[in-house]
């Protein structure tokens, strides 16, 4: 039989996302149940040192991470909402900015003070060049509202905390790669473009036709599901803890994997989508260019 990379891949893959992530909420399961076994002298942890149960206990121990894994996955996809909430604030793209722009200027106090934010940044920069592309002086009103905005956006209260709570950058990142990728599946038939949005549709070409990249991405994708799970595995833990359902002690360690981990799953997922758009625009474009050459 065949040796294939790809299939020991996909396992590997698996083991860290799934099996080991249920494997660790199993034994969270028999250390509760070891606190509060049904019966006295009777802990289900047992079966793992008697000769005649300790392959069955394994081997549904085995099964039971596989079931708990897929479950914590489950769950832990509901956190995903959460990142795109942090994403808009962090690393925006430039249609997220101007919706919240436009919504915002529709009280026409906030205009106002737009212009008094970018007047006054004005000031604190005088003595610095403009910028290269766009004079002051050339900037139209709707420009300047737009700069205020950015600028207020900064002092967000959630931003300024979450900066501080998992350390991210508290400047605008606005994600280029995606304005490209976006572009490039606009070019596509209509019911391309209806049928999926923009990182679906890059994962399927990147897997289609660049499977080499695709596993790259997949990698760091494993990473960011790896640590969304711990999430859950943390929060659980941590709970049973101070419910005293197990041992209190060192429940401040947890909080801090808790909150590691959730600052490393913004972070790896943040890195798999840039990685999936910045990876379609230079092979489309490269693609495009070599058949131009030949």
């Amino acid at each position: 039989m065949d040796f294939k990379p790809n299939e020991f891949f996909i396992s590997l893959v698996e083991f860290i996302t799934i099996l080991l992530l249920g494997a660790v909420l199993a034994l969270i399961v028999l250390m509760v149940e070891a606190n509060h076994p049904m019966e006295d002298n009777h802990l289900l942890y047992q079966y793992a040192f008697t000769e005649s149960t300790s392959i069955l206990f394994w081997v549904a121990i085995i099964f039971s991470s596989f079931g708990l894994g897929y479950f914590l996955s489950s769950i832990a996809s509901g956190l995903d909402p959460l990142y795109d909430a942090i994403r808009k604030q962090f690393y925006p793209h430039d249609e997220d900015l101007r919706q919240r722009f436009k919504y915002s200027c529709l009280l026409a106090k906030q205009k106002k003070d737009y212009l008094r934010i970018y007047e006054r940044s004005l000031i604190l920069q005088k003595k610095k060049e403009c910028p290269k592309e766009e004079k002051v002086s050339e900037l139209t009103e709707e420009k300047k509202l737009f700069e205020g905005f950015k600028i207020k956006f900064l002092k967000n209260i959630f931003r300024i905390l979450l900066s501080i709570i998992i350390k991210l950058d508290h400047k605008i990142k606005i994600d280029k790669s995606y304005e490209e990728a976006r572009k490039i599946l606009n070019t596509q038939p209509e019911a391309v473009r209806n049928a999926t949005n923009t990182y679906n549709w890059a994962n399927t070409v990147l897997e289609a036709h660049f499977p080499a990249i695709s596993e790259q991405a997949t990698r760091i994708m494993s990473a960011f599901k790896f640590f969304r799970s711990m999430v859950v595995v943390s929060f659980i833990y941590l709970v049973l803890q101070l419910s005293h359902q197990i041992a209190y002690s060192f429940w401040q360690i947890n909080l801090l994997i808790l909150l590691l981990s959730f600052r490393e799953f913004i972070v790896q997922r943040q890195k798999s989508v840039q990685k999936t758009y910045q990876s379609i625009v230079v092979l489309t474009y490269y693609k495009n260019s070599n058949s131009e050459v030949n």
